[in-house]
C-alpha cells in the first residue's frame, strides 16, 4: 500500500465514479451513502426473492440529519416493509420508496404490499408477530427519530393490499 503524505487530493471524481458504478450495476442512488447502503442491501434481498424494489427521488445534499438517526429511520422502515411484503403472494410483493424535496422539507413515502389488514393502536401499526412483548420496537424507534428531527409520520392502509408510511422531515 502506498502512503500519501502532505498532498492535496481532489476526491470529487471518486463520487462521480461511484455514481457511474451504481448506475451501471443498477444500484439505488438516493444521494446519501447511508440510505444507499440500506436500500441496496434490501434491493439485493428483494431481487433474490423476486420482489420488486424501487426508489425514486433523491435526498438533498444539504440534508443534515445525524447519520445514526438516518440509519435507524431507513433501516426500520425498509425492514418492516420487507417482512410484510414477504408474507404476500410472490406476484404481489413490492416495496417502493418515493423521496420528494421542497425548500424546507423532505417528504418520503415508503409503501409495501401487505396480506390482509394492518392493526393499529393509537395511530401506530401493531406487530403481527405472536411475541408482541419482544417485537414492535422498530415503529417506536422510527417515531422517536422523526419527532427528534422535527418531523411527522403517518402510517396508512388505504386498501387491504397496500401499506404506506408517509414521512415529513425538516431539510
Amino acid at each position: 500500500l502506498a502512503v500519501i503524505k502532505n498532498q492535496n487530493i481532489d476526491i470529487s471524481h471518486f463520487e462521480e465514479d461511484m455514481n457511474d458504478f451504481k448506475e451501471k450495476f443498477n444500484l439505488v442512488n438516493s444521494g446519501n451513502i447511508i440510505t444507499d447502503a440500506v436500500f441496496n442491501q434490501y434491493k439485493e434481498l428483494c431481487d433474490n426473492k423476486g420482489m420488486e424494489f424501487e426508489v425514486s427521488g433523491k435526498l438533498p445534499k444539504n440534508f443534515n440529519m445525524a447519520e445514526t438517526d438516518l440509519c435507524v429511520l431507513i433501516s426500520n422502515l425498509i425492514s418492516n416493509a420487507y417482512e410484510a411484503a414477504l408474507k404476500c403472494e410472490e406476484d404481489r410483493r413490492i416495496i417502493s420508496v418515493e423521496i420528494r424535496n421542497s425548500d424546507d422539507d423532505i417528504f418520503m413515502d415508503v409503501s409495501n404490499s401487505v396480506n390482509g389488514e394492518v392493526m393499529f393502536k393509537n395511530g401506530l401499526p401493531v406487530t403481527d408477530k405472536p411475541d408482541r412483548k419482544n417485537h414492535g420496537f422498530g415503529v417506536e424507534n422510527i417515531l422517536e427519530v422523526v419527532e427528534r428531527n422535527g418531523g411527522y409520520i403517518e402510517w396508512k392502509q388505504l386498501d387491504k393490499g397496500r401499506f404506506t408510511a408517509e414521512i415529513m422531515l425538516n431539510a
